[in-house]
């Protein structure tokens, strides 16, 4: 009994001692210094690709466009699920990009192809190589323009709360898509994010759809990216020289053949 006494008592002197030890390297891992611009804010500059393993629904979780659970009104919801059913009978019809339009900001969010952050002070450009498309937000507190109209990326402005940058983006049309589902939206959505590092090499933009045409309650999903390697780097994108599929007469999407 006196044995067992003694190798337990040594069982939690070896535990404390190597979680004495280990103490200064979790506080050091834990107080990594991010990368920051000289006017001292995180800086995101570099090239970014969505991580490994998220989905490109709005939702990254979603194993399939079905387990979405979009807080839509009947009328969308209904609209969402007759969507889905044609795209599962290989019948998707209103795909905007079928006919090299551009996704709009919330399906660049989505980071289908590799993407590059140029940040400065006062604005920060977002570039896209799908359809060489970007997204401006302004950093240098302007206020809305009083002549908003609706755009496919609308009209950006980001603020910092701490080391997180708030973007809240305005003014968006109604024609464009959440994702490739075909989830829908109205021209009264209005979309804030929230972007930050979760290390060095890692950044989370927490996205929030406000849609009172659409949504009953703002929609919330957080998106993971990652740093490129170095070799990255954004390649021309150019839809009209190639597009084999555009949308036909009858709204359905055709197929172009070499020789046709």
């Amino acid at each position: 009994m006196r044995n067992k006494k003694i190798t337990l008592l040594l069982s939690t002197v070896l535990i404390t001692g190597v979680a004495m030890l280990l103490q200064p390297m979790l506080a050091a891992a834990q107080s990594v210094e991010l990368p920051r611009t000289i006017s001292g804010v995180p800086d995101f500059n570099g090239m970014w690709l969505r991580a490994p393993g998220t989905a490109s629904s709005f939702d990254p979780n979603a194993a399939s466009y079905d387990e979405q659970e979009p807080p839509y009104t009947p009328e969308f919801m209904q609209m969402y699920k007759d969507r889905l059913a044609a795209r599962a009978r290989g019948e998707p019809s209103d795909d905007p990009t079928a006919s090299c339009l551009p996704a709009g900001l919330v399906r660049l969010y989505n980071l289908i192809l590799p993407s590059e952050i140029v940040q400065a002070d006062k604005m920060m450009m977002w570039g896209m190589e799908w359809n060489a498309d970007n997204i401006r937000i302004y950093l240098d507190g302007r206020d809305w323009p009083e002549d908003l109209y609706p755009t496919y990326n609308g009209f950006s402005r980001g603020t910092w709360d701490g080391d997180t940058l708030v973007i809240e983006t305005r003014a968006l049309r109604g024609d464009t898509l959440l994702d490739s589902s075909g989830a829908p939206h109205t021209d009264q959505l209005t979309v804030s994010s929230r972007l930050r590092f979760l290390d060095r090499d890692t950044l989370e933009n927490e996205i929030t759809l406000t849609d009172p045409g659409a949504l009953t309650q703002p929609w919330t999903e957080a998106r993971k990216y990652v740093r490129a390697p170095a070799d990255y780097r954004i390649l021309e994108y150019i839809c009209l020289e190639n597009n084999r599929n555009p949308i036909g007469a009858d709204g359905q999407i055709q197929t172009i053949l070499e020789g046709n």
